[in-house]
């Protein structure tokens, strides 16, 4: 083996740490580790390993795989472990660097067959660890007699493990966030967070800026609207997205099982404490804790929650020790908070402190074209999870899902669009399959008990869907299913 100066390691080193800060999949990166490691020591073969989760008691078998492979035979690559096991395991299991330079005389070998079968002279095996985590194992072996390795190159493979470990680690971070990103814009989509209405602009603004803060946040919406959803896309894309998203329904419980599930309680401090139980807000510390329902909070239980926005401290309930916690407070409501306000069933100063972002969200009945494009995510949902090809909604459906009055808003939409993929056949969805007649919104009260000319209808069904649509005209006439040209026919006509 030719021995390698300083400086032909130090820039082999540096550039590959230059490739790979571009790299961001795990495969790709390992790769290029190896065939750094295979030409800059001149090995003929080199293989990484990649562990699981270690197990209690160290290594356990089945929680390592070979993640890339260099100059083995692709029949080969399914035994590598197998080639020099013993290797890996002292690797991956202790830590330990491993070097031979002849296996020979190295007793670790002496039952080792494959080594023998394989011609291998020598063997170097490092582990590859960041922090106190080994996530895996870098191996390279020499076959032949004029083969050779030393000392030298087993420090030079070490800086190459460390190196590829920071970026492996790195790279299982960034594919970890993009699955978790993709995760959330799929469920997004899917419950209906999506529009381009004037109404949902302004969601998407306010939820923008609320994001990167810490402040409580109140979200006002009738029930069905994704109230949760926006709680979740605040908590998991904002600064809290490491820490737990605890959820609590506060209409369904007394004012003492709703105490005891938000602050715990001590034993014997009512009938049925029989243990000391910790609260959902320390179970939140760090993370975010959403309030649903916040309205149906007795006053008593407001109060407290006051505190612990304000002071980050509570007792639990029959306690006499003060709890800390660091939690930020989403709290949602479908009840008119002004109302509420008035009647004196919600306390001014508790509404004040929430009161710091509020995000209105509106219903889909006043959403317009947003309850297309919704049902259209759905539709592909439904489609990918039932196996079927995709479908398409007919005009008349298109027009029954516009008119419609939503008063379940997203949650019905999504229920009404579930059934329909299950029960049409075919390319297309028509009116039928939503089964919405029975509950159509009816028309607007007429003066006139006569019959009104056609041209009459048909100007204000435009003109009503063009304020739908805010002056667009080409979704107006999408969602008419007109030609654009006909609309603005029409309207040059009507206005000259």
């Amino acid at each position: 083996m030719k021995r390698r100066s300083d400086r032909e390691k130090y820039e082999a080193l540096r550039a590959l740490a230059k490739e790979l800060a571009g790299i961001h999949h795990p495969g790709e990166l390992l790769r290029a580790l190896v065939q750094t490691a295979c030409t800059m020591l001149e090995a003929e073969r080199g293989f990484a390993v990649l562990r699981e989760e270690p197990e209690a008691g160290g290594f356990a078998e089945g929680a390592v795989r070979v993640e890339t492979a260099g100059g083995f035979h692709r029949e080969a690559t399914h035994s590598l472990l197998a080639i020099s096991g013993s290797a890996v395991l002292l690797a991956l299991d202790q830590g330990n660097s491993v070097l031979t330079i002849d296996t020979s005389s190295d007793p670790r070998f002496d039952s080792a067959e494959s080594v023998v079968l394989h011609g291998i002279r020598s063997v170097a095996c490092v582990p590859m660890r960041v922090r106190d985590r080994i996530l895996g194992a870098l191996y390279l072996d020499w076959r032949g007699a004029e083969a050779s390795v030393d000392r030298d190159a087993l420090e030079f493979l070490e800086a190459l493990a460390t190196l590829g470990a920071v970026a492996l680690d790195g790279a299982r971070v960034v594919e970890c966030l993009a699955a978790e990103n993709r995760s959330l814009r799929d469920r997004v989509a899917d419950e209906g967070l999506i529009g381009e209405s004037p109404a949902m602009r302004q969601v998407f603004r306010l939820m923008e800026t609320a994001l990167p803060t810490h402040a409580p946040v109140l979200i006002l919406g009738e029930s069905g609207t994704g109230k949760e959803l926006v709680a979740r896309s605040l908590h998991s894309q904002g600064p809290r997205s490491v820490g737990p998203f605890v959820v609590q329904f506060c209409g369904s419980l007394t004012e003492t099982l709703l105490e005891s599930e938000l602050f715990g309680h001590k034993r014997g401090s009512f009938t049925g404490a029989v243990a000391d139980r910790k609260g959902l807000f320390e179970m939140a510390h760090g993370g975010t804790f959403f309030l649903d329902e916040v309205a149906d909070m007795a006053p008593v239980t407001q109060t407290k929650l006051l505190r612990v926005i304000e002071e980050g401290e509570f007792r639990p309930v029959g306690d006499s020790r003060l709890v800390r916690v660091d939690v930020r407070v989403i709290a949602a409501t479908n009840k008119n908070i002004g109302e509420e306000l008035r009647a004196g069933r919600f306390r001014e100063d508790l509404f004040y402190r929430l009161n710091v972002f509020t995000i209105a969200l509106p219903p889909l009945r006043e959403r317009g074209d947003d309850v297309l494009l919704i049902a259209m995510s759905y539709v592909r949902r439904f489609c990918r999870e039932a196996g079927v090809p995709f479908k398409e909604l007919a005009p008349e459906a298109r027009e029954s899902l516009l008119n419609y009055g939503w008063p379940g808003n997203v949650r019905q939409l999504r229920n009404v669009i579930q059934r329909a993929v299950l029960v049409s056949d075919g390319e297309w969805i028509a009116d039928e399959h939503l089964e919405l007649g029975v509950c159509r919104t009816p028309p607007p009260p007429s003066d006139k008990a006569e019959a009104q000319p056609l041209e009459d209808v048909i100007r204000r069904t435009v003109l009503a869907r063009l304020e739908r649509t805010g002056g667009n005209r080409t979704q107006a006439a999408y969602s008419l299913g007109v030609s654009l040209r006909w609309l603005q026919y029409k309207l040059k006509e009507w206005h000259g």
